[in-house]
């Protein structure tokens, strides 16, 4: 299908069951580049199934889904190039560190060793888990696991993010850090799509948002646009209250992103 082009990822009629279980029912879809764009609802809402649709991670039941013109279909590489995904449902490999797990997305990605050593240098760093990252992921904490995921979405500068609860399990600073990031990839095009029960940071950082209920997209609410240009607002009290103390987390940058 051809979009056009402000428009990245398209879903018409989009559909999940397993067996007489409907996870996802006829989602139609359309976010624009430099978008922003999340899912809310109760467990069970089908946000995780719709990410892993799009990911090309399962196969669809009914409808049809694209990412920059492309149907995403399993296993079809050109999907695969123009999407990141990372979501605590699906773990990672407890036998390796986490530089080897990074090491191993970037190669898959056809990446150099020495571009991969260098970005996983950069990730490992803005994650400060620097420290950590020759210690085996089975020793990891919920938030360290959490952040190599990330890294492994981010580390081939995708089109695309696609981000299954990004906050689990992270401190405050590791948020900070993550929504100026995710501010900047949109302010330079990049697409995110998040799921998340944080309500409040969730209408902070996102243009739209839709609330999915039973497997099905109930509605749609547009909130002031979070990419390019948007000034983000000031931190709720306690987090302002938190880096008064402890000091402020900074910004970090990643240099192909």
């Amino acid at each position: 299908m051809v979009l056009t082009m402000d428009m990245i990822v398209k879903t018409v009629d989009l559909g999940k069951t397993y067996g007489k279980t409907q996870a996802l029912g006829r989602l139609t879809l359309d976010i624009r580049r430099g978008e922003i764009y999340g899912l809310i609802g109760p467990n069970g809402a089908g946000k995780t199934t719709t990410l892993a649709l799009l990911a090309g991670l399962v196969r669809p039941s009914s409808g049809r889904a694209w990412i920059g013109g492309v149907e995403v279909l399993p296993g079809d590489g050109r999907t695969a190039a123009l999407t990141g995904f990372a979501s605590p449902q699906f773990p990672l490999l407890d036998y390796l560190t986490g530089r080897e797990i990074l090491t191993a997305c970037g190669r898959l990605h056809r990446l150099d060793r020495s571009e991969v050593a260098r970005r996983t240098g950069e990730l490992l760093e803005m994650l400060e888990i620097d420290a950590a990252a020759d210690r085996y992921i089975g020793r990891y904490s919920l938030g360290m696991k959490q952040k190599i995921a990330l890294g492994c979405a981010l580390i081939h500068a995708p089109e695309v993010c696609l981000l299954d609860e990004p906050f689990l399990g992270l401190d405050p600073a590791a948020v900070f850090r993550l929504l100026g990031l995710f501010r900047r990839m949109a302010s330079g095009g990049r697409t995110l799509i998040l799921s998340s029960h944080d309500m409040g940071r969730m209408e902070r950082l996102c243009d739209r948002v839709g609330i999915l209920h039973q497997g099905l997209l109930q509605r749609e609410i547009g909130l002031a646009p979070a990419g390019a240009g948007r000034v983000p607002p000031p931190p709720p009290e306690l987090e302002s209250a938190l880096w008064e103390v402890a000091g402020g987390p900074g910004e970090r940058e990643l240099s192909w992103i």
